[in-house]
């Protein structure tokens, strides 16, 4: 741990280029930058439960959570904290004001301290992937409960955690529980130096989502905007890198299914744009 604190701050030319670097595609990361460094609005006088969830998929994956616990703790400040603008203004559509919305503080020890000394946390849940050695650490330090919840560990994070096993252990000795999506990721995180005891499976939070009325009804109408006989494919959820491979496939396709129609939806929102003019040079 003690070299990870070190390392970490030759990585703060690279946190501020990405910045800077994703800002041009999508304005809003250059905006709120003190918060990334810990500084947020102090919260004393107020008892506080902090969620952190990163991004879009992840906030809208805690949702039922966080709702359970503006509704059990009335007399506690929820406030979530995110990565990326998306997630932000997914918390804001979602909670509006009955929560606080920060950026979560990059991993450097100052920014975590500060971050923590300003919101006081009575306790940390943690959403799916997001293991930060300093964070995890000072909660560990200040006797803050740390939870894990819908979590989640990829065959690639399990390959690059084992690669540093002493920091994946001593990051993960921090917390308190672990809520598992999987059988498979329970036994990733143990791997990883997880307790067995403080392992447990617990099924994905995107199925306690609740889906609106109306889904069903809106489905159809947008079908029948597609035309209901039409063949209809759906890249979703789709990475840099892979919608050009979707979009060679899809010209393929179409000398077959001429009238095949192409949904693509990238992770990201804020790729969007990029995704978009990408799709006109290929119909060029």
């Amino acid at each position: 741990m003690g070299v990870w604190r070190i390392v970490v701050y030759f990585l703060l030319p690279y946190a501020i280029g990405n910045l800077l670097w994703r800002g041009l595609r999508y304005p809003a990361y250059w905006h709120r930058w003190p918060e990334r460094f810990g500084f947020v609005a102090p919260l004393r006088g107020r008892r506080v439960l902090w969620v952190h969830a990163v991004s879009v998929g992840e906030v809208r994956s805690a949702a039922p959570l966080v709702a359970a616990l503006v509704e059990r703790y009335p007399g506690h400040r929820i406030v979530v904290t995110t990565m990326t603008p998306t997630g932000s203004q997914q918390v804001k559509e979602l909670f509006g004001d009955s929560v606080s919305h920060c950026y979560v503080p990059y991993d450097f020890p100052v920014a975590v301290r500060r971050f923590l000394d300003r919101v006081h946390p009575e306790a940390a849940v943690i959403a799916e992937t997001e293991f930060w050695p300093n964070l995890f650490a000072e909660c560990g330090r200040r006797g803050v409960p740390l939870l894990l919840v819908n979590g989640r560990v990829s065959q690639a994070s399990l390959r690059g955690y084992l690669r540093v096993p002493r920091i994946a252990r001593a990051t993960l000795a921090n917390a308190e529980l672990f809520c598992a999506q999987t059988r498979v990721d329970a036994q990733r995180l143990r791997n990883l130096g997880a307790p067995g005891e403080l392992v447990h499976v617990t099924g994905n939070l995107k199925f306690d989502v609740g889906l609106p009325a109306s889904l069903l009804d809106d489905a159809r109408a947008l079908r029948a905007r597609w035309g209901t006989e039409r063949r209809v494919w759906i890249a979703a959820s789709t990475h840099r890198g892979e919608e050009r491979k979707v979009l060679d496939a899809y010209a393929e396709l179409r000398r077959r299914y001429s009238d095949l129609l192409l949904v693509l939806v990238p992770r990201h929102p804020e790729r969007f744009r990029a995704v978009a003019r990408l799709r006109r040079r290929a119909a060029q």
